[in-house]
């Protein structure tokens, strides 16, 4: 056990031991102190402000330098593609290019479904077919002549057809509204197309230009008529002097101009239509532009007409070089 002078002893040296730490706080105290100090009167030179507004100078010049960098890309890339909606927007005077060629698309499937009277019957045949309003010799198949009979139905506000084939009516469904009865247009085609174990004959259309066209088709295969629904009215043209007639469909808007165009062809196998030939002629974005806009299909040649609504318009003509390529012939431009 330790005596008192041990005690004593060892309490003195705890004492200076708290001492010493203490000094070293307060020195370490008056070190920060001295630093805040001088830190504080720095910031009221003039020296700061300089740096702060060199700093500041600096980041806004490189904003500026971003800003003029993209106003730049921007102007290249309408320079680059003339034909976009940006260019359109930028530039009152803006008229689409027309390229010198076109690569046609031909994407999509022309599909076209059986004619089955026990399936899809709209109207109990003999009770609500209505009045008949017209007959229309669609020809014959293997002799056997085809008919389309028109009628008013008796309980929808429609004209309704039917096929008049091998001594039974098979309902076509509605082609018109009575109302609109006189828009009603009939097409007869009559073409072959031969594969390699049967064959179609596209007999012709009928319907108008807003409820669009059924079309009629003869299947050898099946021995069965078979139909499609399009919105373009065809005219046929040998475009590669092949003996297989293509078919252009000209698409029209409720007021009747003409604002689209496609083509269907025979691969030998099957029908291809193309995409939508202003489309690819113009590009998607121009036809989002409040335009004077139409494409129709003349004498065999394709007529294209853009302009701004109030403004002036250009008009190109194209022929087909093929049957999935355009050649532009003329270009004119209307003040």
């Amino acid at each position: 056990m330790m005596n008192d002078s041990q005690k004593f002893d060892s309490l003195f040296r705890e004492l200076n031991e708290v001492e010493r730490a203490s000094t070293q706080k307060e020195k370490t105290y008056r070190q920060l102190m001295l630093r805040i100090s001088k830190q504080k009167k720095y910031y009221y030179q003039p020296q700061f402000f300089v740096s702060i507004a060199t700093v500041l100078l600096l980041s806004i010049t490189a904003v500026l330098v971003l800003i003029v960098l993209e106003k730049t890309k921007h102007i290249a890339s309408i320079q680059e593609n003339p034909n976009s909606i940006t260019a359109a927007m930028n530039n009152k005077n803006y008229l689409a290019i027309f390229p010198d060629e076109v690569e046609l698309n031909f994407q999509q499937q022309w599909t076209y479904y059986q004619l089955n009277d026990r399936e899809w019957n709209p109207f109990t045949k003999e009770k609500n077919k209505g009045e008949l309003q017209q007959t229309i010799d669609f020809g014959e198949i293997n002799n056997e002549n085809i008919m389309v009979e028109l009628y008013k139905a008796k309980n929808i506000d429609s004209i309704v057809g039917y096929i008049n084939f091998r001594d039974d009516l098979i309902p076509l469904g509605t082609v018109e509204s009575v109302e609109n009865s006189q828009q009603i247009k009939t097409s007869i085609i009559e073409e072959k197309y031969e594969a390699s174990n049967y064959y179609l004959n596209i007999l012709g259309s009928i319907g108008s230009r807003e409820s669009g066209y059924h079309y009629l088709i003869y299947n050898s295969y099946f021995d069965q008529l078979m139909w499609t629904h399009n919105y373009g009215y065809p005219t046929t043209i040998d475009v590669d002097i092949d003996g297989a007639m293509e078919i252009v469909m000209q698409e029209e808007d409720t007021n009747g101009n003409p604002k689209e165009l496609h083509m269907l062809r025979w691969d030998g196998t099957r029908f291809d239509i193309t995409e939508n030939i202003a489309e690819q002629i113009l590009g998607e974005e121009n036809l989002q532009v409040p335009s004077n806009f139409y494409i129709k299909f003349v004498n065999n040649t394709i007529e294209i007409m853009y302009g701004r609504l109030g403004e002036r318009a250009k008009v190109a003509t194209y022929q087909f070089d093929d049957v999935d390529k355009l050649v532009k012939m003329k270009e004119v431009i209307l003040k």
